[in-house]
């Protein structure tokens, strides 16, 4: 399957990219300087653009059945947190309507365990707790991405919002629980992660939906 990435030199990115060709999809990425993808610029599709140029982003999406965005906002504080609000919801409604123009199949979207996708969505103490650190530092990511997943809620195609609490590496479980009013852990090893999102590649049961995601040891038999 043709499938377009974007986020592809970012911590969740690259090891999606390497596990997207593992599995012989064809590849397309925006990234804004090639030279970051290493050896991995020749086994993909490139396209050199800023994912806030929706003329670069369209090219970069053409002709795939899937979009994946790893994209998050910087957890580098911009000098304006207004103007870098503005910029992410002009990238993400540039972005979806591309897609809808497309015809893309399916968008699949990182989005955060902290993230209301519902209004008056309740959260548990899990989620709270994360909410509450998001706060004291980066108060504006919740922001971002509640206003994504708003913008997406309005377009037709198929999208899901995955949404992970803290992304480890080192310890995968094989295992995902995934509930979309309930987080059932903490953490989640960055391969299971990307097992999940993967797996949604031709999954219709989270459809529409923002399924929240952690790494969950399995139960002997």
């Amino acid at each position: 399957m043709k499938i377009a990435l974007l986020g592809s030199t970012g911590y969740v990115g690259t090891e999606l990219l390497k596990r997207c060709l593992e599995q012989q999809h064809q590849v397309k990425v925006l990234v804004r300087n090639s030279q970051k993808l290493g050896d991995l610029s020749k086994s993909v599709e490139v396209v050199e653009g800023d994912y806030f140029d929706k003329d670069k982003v369209a090219q970069a999406i053409s002709g795939c059945k899937v979009v994946i965005s790893t994209i998050g906002p910087s957890t580098k504080k911009p000098e304006n947190v207004e103007v870098y609000k503005k910029l992410m919801a002009g990238g993400m409604a540039n972005l979806v309507s591309a897609m809808e123009n497309e015809k893309v199949k399916k968008f699949i979207l990182i989005g955060g365990a902290a993230t209301p996708v519902r209004d008056n969505e309740a959260f548990n103490a899990r989620q709270k707790f994360i909410k509450f650190l998001l706060n004291l530092t980066s108060k504006y990511i919740i922001s971002i991405k509640t206003m994504e997943a708003s913008i997406l809620a309005k377009f037709s195609f198929d999208w899901i919002i995955v949404r992970p609490p803290v992304i480890s590496k080192g310890s995968p479980t094989g295992n995902v629980m995934s509930d979309e009013r309930i987080l059932y852990g903490m953490k989640i090893d960055i391969e299971d992660l990307i097992d999940f999102i993967l797996n949604q590649i031709t999954s219709d049961v989270w459809l529409h939906k923002a399924p929240l995601v952690c790494s969950m040891k399995k139960q002997p038999s």
